[in-house]
């Protein structure tokens, strides 16, 4: 403990007030505290500061504040190095009679090391062992606190698994049902009481609630498909219903046979029908395409037996070039590809008789063209 031999500065040693002869009850000394609470010693006259408490004052008063480490305030006689934990009355007299204010009678210390003192035997045994008390007991808490949240997690979550059973066996349950009155259907139910928790309760029958929507909607929607299904199927298998067919009278006759036709919305139902419209006149026009290939190709057969007919008589000489239709006709009205093409669609015999002279006519044209060629070259090959 150095003393200091300067005029106090503004420091963490600068008093807050000056001291005066007054202040100093016939003593030139008096005790501060810095802005970290440790003591310090002022001499007005000299201007000197001191760390340690001069003789002077140790005369007057021989107790000492200090703090611990844990910032536990104690007192400490340096005379009779005892120690107390509370303000002794002597300690407060001298303090009262130095006119310290009151804001620096106690103020906050700091850790002891910092006020250059150390703890005396009998308090630091008495912390050391309020200390091992607190930690084991602090110990013990925890394993307690540790053993009981496994316990109770454990049997939380079986109680959690017992309440969705719960509500799993009451199929009275639907989407609208209330948590009010579920409970106190089931107040008297191990399964209910077992969940302490009022608010998981809710949360768990909330979801159940979420649950049962999702699959009753579900469910409605596979009965609405199937009844769909089975309106088409009828109006599929019902004779009278075709393309002409009037929605008005499907509506008053067929449809109130069906069950549980009341399910579907009328707008449904008349979709249904028009759709099922759509489709008849799709196959009448496939089938009246069919039907067109079918004449057609029918014709087109019947057009080639007819010509294979007189090729065959032509050929036989039973008619030329210049044979009329009326005579042709004659030897052809009881053969069958003659009747065919009286059957089919497009040109008639006649037509086609006058097609085949004209062809007739072209090739003997080119056959005597083509002689007549030929008796030219030899002519003048002969010359030559």
């Amino acid at each position: 403990g150095s003393t200091q031999t300067h005029q106090p500065v503004t420091t963490s040693a600068q008093p807050t007030t000056q001291p005066t002869s007054q202040e100093s009850n016939n003593c030139d000394w008096q005790q501060f505290y810095n802005e970290q609470g440790v003591p310090y010693y002022y001499n007005h006259k000299t201007g000197e500061s001191s760390w340690e408490k001069p003789a002077e004052l140790r005369s007057q008063c021989p107790w000492q504040k200090f703090t611990t480490d844990e910032g536990t305030p104690y007192y400490y006689n340096e005379i009779t190095q005892k120690s107390e934990w509370e303000m002794p009355a002597e300690y407060k007299t001298w303090l009262d009679s130095q006119n310290v204010p009151s804001a620096e009678k106690y103020p906050a210390l700091p850790p002891v090391s910092a006020a250059k003192a150390a703890v005396p035997q009998k308090v630091a045994e008495e912390l050391s062992q309020r200390d091992d008390e607190t930690s084991k007991d602090t110990q013990m808490e925890t394993e307690n606190d540790s053993e009981a949240f496994s316990f109770n997690y454990e049997d939380q979550e079986k109680a959690r698994e017992e309440f969705k059973q719960l509500l799993e066996s009451h199929t009275e349950l639907n989407w609208q049902s209330d948590f009010k009155s579920f409970g106190e259907s089931v107040q008297g139910d191990k399964r209910w009481t077992d969940l302490k928790i009022d608010s998981e309760k809710e949360y768990l029958f909330e979801k159940h609630l979420i649950n049962l929507k999702r699959t009753s909607k579900e469910n409605d929607w596979e009965k609405k498909v199937a009844l769909r299904k089975k309106v088409r199927d009828v109006l599929e298998e019902t004779s009278w219903v075709n393309v002409d067919c009037q929605w008005a009278m499907v509506k008053e006759k067929l449809l109130p046979t069906i069950p549980s036709i009341q399910q579907l919305e009328p707008l449904e139902l008349l979709n249904i029908f028009e759709e099922h419209m759509r489709s008849l006149e799709k196959k009448d026009i496939e089938n009246d395409r069919s039907e067109m290939s079918r004449i057609r190709r029918a014709s087109r057969k019947a057009r080639e037996n007819f010509k294979a007919l007189l090729d065959s008589l032509y050929s036989e000489g039973k008619f030329t070039y210049r044979t009329s239709w009326q005579t042709v006709l004659e030897l052809i009205k009881d053969e069958s590809a003659y009747k065919g093409l009286l059957e089919a669609e497009g040109s008639t015999p006649g037509e086609l008789y006058g097609d085949f002279i004209d062809a007739a006519l072209a090739d003997k044209y080119s056959d005597y063209k083509n002689e007549r060629d030929s008796d030219s070259s030899d002519d003048e090959t002969r010359y030559d």
